[in-house]
């Protein structure tokens, strides 16, 4: 009797260091791939080709798809604060806070709830395109924020809070704005924290 089949073997390809995002650090990997053998008698005897290739951290042996090594967690964390200054600029134009004065009220609330810096021209170029653009608040804060964590949520329903005077009598347009921000975040009136 002939026993033959097939099977997968990993080998060591490439070592170095990159972000982990399981670790949230810089970390030793290897670059492994995994060939698939022809084998007899249980021992490999034929390569049959690759059966792809995977990042390990050798730091949580967490294992990662090769794009993994062009992550870049800075030019990822100014890319979503990129997008909450744009979705915070939206909320702005729909609660009808168009002035240089709510211009920077946004960049105080921005640099209190994420410790970043926004220029006013930024704000204001946003701003100008929101006007222009007349894109539907809640459809657009779903689709850009609704990957964020619930404190990240939380974060930004309070920085609009910052520019609107909640608390105090408040125009209905610009209630129904933040109800509407609200909404497409996904939080009840009663999640959100004070910071």
């Amino acid at each position: 009797m002939i026993i033959f089949g097939t099977r997968t073997m990993p080998s060591k390809r490439q070592e170095g260091h990159f972000h982990c995002p399981r670790c949230s650090a810089k970390q030793p990997y290897n670059r492994v791939n995994v060939n698939r053998w022809f084998t007899l008698y249980f021992i490999p005897v034929i390569p049959m080709g690759s059966a792809g290739e995977y990042i390990e951290c050798l730091s949580c042996a967490g294992t990662y798809k090769p794009e993994v090594l062009s992550y870049n967690p800075d030019a990822a964390r100014q890319e979503t604060l990129d997008t909450i200054r744009r979705s915070l600029t939206l909320f702005m134009a729909a609660a009808g806070r168009t002035s240089m004065d709510d211009v920077r009220k946004l960049q105080e609330a921005i640099l209190d709830v994420f410790g970043e810096q926004v220029s006013g021209s930024a704000i204001s170029q946003d701003l100008q395109h929101a006007q222009r653009a007349q894109v539907p608040l809640g459809p657009y804060i779903a689709k850009q924020l609704g990957g964020l964590t619930p404190k990240g949520k939380e974060a930004v329903l309070y920085a609009a809070s910052l520019v609107v005077s909640i608390g105090g009598h408040i125009p209905s347009y610009e209630a129904q704005a933040y109800s509407q921000l609200r909404a497409a975040l996904g939080l009840a009136p009663l999640e959100v924290e004070e910071f």
